[in-house]
């Protein structure tokens, strides 16, 4: 265990106390998850998921990097603003765009792990002969069934290799141009190159983590599509009833009832207004 790491995982072994630390941990990965008090979840998820990474640093990988660097500038965001319990006890937003001082903090995070990637990996194998995923696939460790397909085919693999290289730089650049299209055509490239990824190698949640935090990215001339707009209006209507039905159930529970009845009628009327 390195001193660098700080756990409060490790202050007791006890199974009991590890089980409650483990489902504290799931809950509040579930309050996160459908936007419940997220302004207070989020640091908390965010200190639990350091604690347990940094109970156990050895079985971690760059992935893990990631979802530390997307809770922390969480934080920072409006992430419950829409498509959350906590947007439903409000009125809905004039806008679905972000600009401020946290969206540009969290917009050059991201830009910044693959550019960074970039210029600290010169190998010639990257730069100039383009063997990268060849070397990659070669190891039966982390090679997928479709992997092993694509590694038959070396010219396919170098043109592979040079479009990875290129789209890290100076293709991740134009996500700069202000300019909405040209942005989710980049943001839309980065999640297909993560998914091929996902797909032919074995190398954790890394791919994963990457689409998430390419998704907040996204601009919001992607979600005003027609299509997107649909299916995310039937989830969020369904989420509602969901929502209500949970409300009247824990109305009939006693104790909870009397504790907060005249708190869940106010809330029980907010979710009835129709879903933008």
């Amino acid at each position: 265990f390195e001193q660098n790491y700080r756990s409060f995982h490790i202050i007791s072994g006890q199974l009991r106390r590890q089980v409650l630390l483990i489902t504290t941990h799931i809950a509040l990965a579930l309050a996160f998850l459908l936007g419940r008090k997220t302004k207070y979840v989020t640091p908390l998820l965010r200190a639990c998921t350091c604690s347990l990474q940094g109970a156990n640093p050895i079985i971690t990988n760059g992935g893990d990097t990631v979802v530390r660097l997307i809770l922390l500038r969480s934080i920072f965001l409006p992430i419950a603003q829409t498509r959350s319990i906590d947007s439903y006890q409000k009125n809905p937003p004039t806008s679905y765009s972000v600009s401020s001082l946290a969206s540009i903090w969290y917009m050059l995070q991201v830009l910044h792990v693959y550019m960074r990637n970039y210029f600290l990996k010169t190998d010639p194998i990257r730069r100039s002969e383009y063997t990268a995923t060849y070397y990659a696939l070669s190891l039966d460790a982390f090679a997928k069934d479709f992997g092993l397909r694509i590694y038959q085919f070396p010219k396919l693999m170098k043109i592979m290799t040079r479009g990875r290289i290129h789209l890290e730089f100076p293709w991740i650049l134009f996500y700069l141009v202000p300019i909405p299209w040209i942005r989710v055509i980049v943001v839309l490239s980065f999640i297909i190159a993560q998914l091929m990824m996902n797909a032919t190698l074995y190398i954790g949640a890394f791919p994963r983590y990457a689409i998430a935090a390419w998704m907040g990215m996204m601009p919001s001339v992607f979600r005003d599509l027609g299509i997107i707009h649909q299916y995310t209006t039937k989830i969020s209507n369904l989420f509602s009833q969901l929502y209500h039905t949970l409300h009247q159930i824990f109305v009939k529970i006693p104790w909870f009832a009397s504790q907060s009845k005249d708190y869940i009628k106010k809330e029980l009327n907010k979710t009835r207004r129709e879903c933008f």
